[in-house]
């Protein structure tokens, strides 16, 4: 069966024909950010920390999507440089657009943390605070070992899936792209 995700078999995902694709990269991203929103008000609101009627009143809603506008958009692109400057100085054929499209659809790893982070919250046995996991979700520093872990994994899963693409879509040797793809990951998680 083909696969219609990069998340378990990104090589078999794409040498598809018709990925990498700008519609499905866009979509991951915005699901990214929306799942961010809804994790951040769904925890709040489980904590305590936004009343009922401010998560009804919308001024809440609004600066938790423009807050997540700013930080989910220009990383994508920011991302998407930090990977596509190496990988063009190795002199392989490719636009930037394509490997935004792939660093955009790496994204659905991050939609799976979250996911992952908020169902960890509804545990029946209290293995995480809930606002530890909210503070995973919303920054980086003090992130507890278990949040950090999981983080880690998707840095490393979102490498390989990026990885994949730039292999299909730049005809660049799956080690120089993997070396690219991981240090980048890896150094904006220490960061």
């Amino acid at each position: 069966m083909v696969p219609r995700t990069p998340l378990v078999t990104p090589i078999a995902y794409f040498a598809r024909d018709d990925r990498p694709s700008a519609r499905l990269a866009v979509g991951y991203v915005v699901a990214t950010m929306v799942t961010a929103v809804a994790s951040v008000l769904f925890i709040s609101r489980q904590t305590g920390e936004i009343p009922t009627a401010a998560l009804w009143n919308g001024q809440v809603l609004y600066r938790l999507v423009v807050e997540f506008s700013l930080v989910v958009f220009p990383g994508w692109v920011l991302v998407s440089v930090l990977i596509h400057v190496p990988i063009w100085f190795t002199g392989p054929d490719g636009a930037f657009l394509e490997t935004m499209i792939v660093v955009g659809e790496s994204h659905v790893t991050m939609i799976v943390l979250i996911v992952v982070l908020v169902a960890s919250s509804l545990l029946p046995v209290a293995l995480l605070d809930p606002a530890v996991i909210a503070a995973g979700v919303t920054a980086s520093s003090g992130m507890s070992l278990l949040v950090g872990g999981l983080k880690l994994v998707e840095t490393i899963w979102a490498a390989v899936i990026q990885t994949s693409g730039l292999v299909f879509v730049h005809d660049v040797p799956a080690e120089k792209a993997g070396i690219v793809t991981l240090g980048v990951g890896l150094v904006l998680f220490v960061l």
